[in-house]
């Protein structure tokens, strides 16, 4: 069972102790719409952050997200969308405290620019016809379906951290202006641990190159990936060696 338990006062502005007992979870769809500004956003995944302390030992749940057109089409449609649902995936986990995060959903006609989208389809599915296609572009008879970079940063997300991996915080020197890293409803940067192999994942959305060493590393090999605009798939940057629980990488311009 999940409700809704808040007000203009704050998202459990409304709990009790008779609530609390019938919740077996905190879940929540992670969009902005409702939010009169981006900072009561930041204000929001703060309160999610530190719920109060009857609530505290339940398990939170984001149970739909997905960018659709929530994003300013900008220089590169396709590489903003998948950076804007990694900042939202980077915040829910590595701060709002999510167990689980569900991407919603694998076919929608907004994973396309608003000038490439077929705005008439007049076929319907037929039966034992399947239209339902894993994140796609574009739609109607006709359309050619691929795999975009959400899924590309999805996938290699799902695939590395299994459940039962573990959430690390990134702390960040001084000098990283340019990687957001604090309790907002959009970061840059989130971590993992699965036994012995440390996960980071993080975005560059600048227009330069940055080059990060990495520190307190589980494992003695580090493999790097990269996506980024202009490759259709994820690209392999290389594997460096693990000294001391350190290396260096640097990260492509506008990519994660």
């Amino acid at each position: 069972t999940s409700a809704s338990a808040g007000d203009s006062t704050g998202i459990f502005s409304k709990v009790d102790r008779e609530y609390a007992d019938a919740l077996d979870i905190i879940g929540v769809h992670s969009y902005e719409a409702g939010y009169p500004s981006l900072d009561k956003f930041d204000e929001g995944i703060s309160q999610y952050a530190n719920p109060p302390e009857i609530l505290q030992e339940k398990d939170k749940w984001q149970t739909e997200y997905c960018v659709g057109d929530r994003v300013e089409t900008g220089k590169n449609f396709e590489m903003n969308t998948a950076q804007k649902e990694f900042k939202i995936l980077s915040a829910d986990i590595g701060w709002g405290g999510n167990n689980v995060w569900y991407h919603w959903a694998g076919y929608y006609s907004y994973y396309i620019p608003l000038a490439d989208r077929v705005t008439e389809v007049s076929h319907a599915p037929k039966d034992g016809e399947i239209q339902f296609v894993t994140m796609t572009l574009g739609y109607g008879v006709g359309v050619e379906y691929y795999k975009n970079k959400t899924y590309d940063m999805l996938q290699m997300i799902f695939k590395n951290v299994p459940a039962g991996s573990v959430v690390k915080r990134v702390t960040l020197s001084d000098n990283c202006p340019e990687i957001v890293n604090e309790c907002k409803h959009l970061t840059d940067v989130v971590a993992f641990e699965n036994g012995n192999s440390s996960i980071v994942a993080l975005t560059n959305d600048s227009e330069e190159d940055l080059s990060f060493e990495y520190s307190n590393l589980k494992g003695t090999t580090a493999k790097c990936y990269a996506i980024v605009n202009g490759i259709s798939s994820i690209a392999d940057i290389g594997t460096k060696k693990v000294v001391d629980g350190k290396v260096k990488v640097v990260i492509p311009k506008d990519s994660i």
